[in-house]
């Protein structure tokens, strides 16, 4: 347990610390640049495709699979949630309400130390619902993977969003 928060506490400080990424032209999870990605990479690009898929789906079960056993979510303007039981009830009543999503990805940067992996993104999120004014949000997302050996995936364990203000609409081209 000492080992994984001193492994977290280095890959939190490095994503913190490294140079502004928001000149990274190609996005690492886009499909044409999948080939020169590490497996690794690979896997975390589709994990976190596979999250944005159930997203926009509606499919509590198939987002709340791809969180380790007990996430940290801070999303912005939100209190930080713990625990996979309140983040599974922070998203029922979004997924539950079936609305028309886009969500677009600008993957800047991924790191892999063993078990553990940082995705830096830049995102574009819409929403729209009957009755309702359209909602977008705008900004830059750290996640934290743990890879789960036992079935040989990574999980999100820690997600966070936050505005930024180099990341606004419309998303580029290269946003995916």
């Amino acid at each position: 347990a000492m080992h994984a928060k001193a492994v977290f506490s280095i890959v939190v400080l490095a994503a913190f610390c490294l140079p502004a990424l928001s000149e990274t032209p190609q996005n690492i999870c886009a499909k044409a640049a999948l080939s020169s990605a590490s497996t690794d990479q690979r896997a975390i690009c589709t994990a976190t495709r596979r999250w944005i898929t159930a997203f926009k789906t509606g499919d509590l079960e198939q987002s709340m699979s791809l969180y380790t056993s007990n996430p940290q979510v801070a999303l912005r303007g939100q209190p930080k949630l713990t625990g996979i039981d309140a983040v599974r009830a922070y998203f029922a009543p979004a997924l539950a309400a079936k609305r028309e999503v886009a969500f677009l990805l600008h993957v800047e940067d991924i790191q892999v130390n063993g078990d553990i992996a940082y995705l830096i993104s830049r995102y574009w999120y819409t929403s729209v619902a009957k009755d309702e004014a359209t909602y977008q949000d705008a900004g830059r997302s750290l996640l934290i993977y743990q890879r789960d050996r036992r079935h040989d995936e990574w999980k999100i364990h820690v997600d966070i969003d936050q505005a930024t203000p180099d990341v606004t609409f419309p998303a580029p081209p290269s946003a995916e």
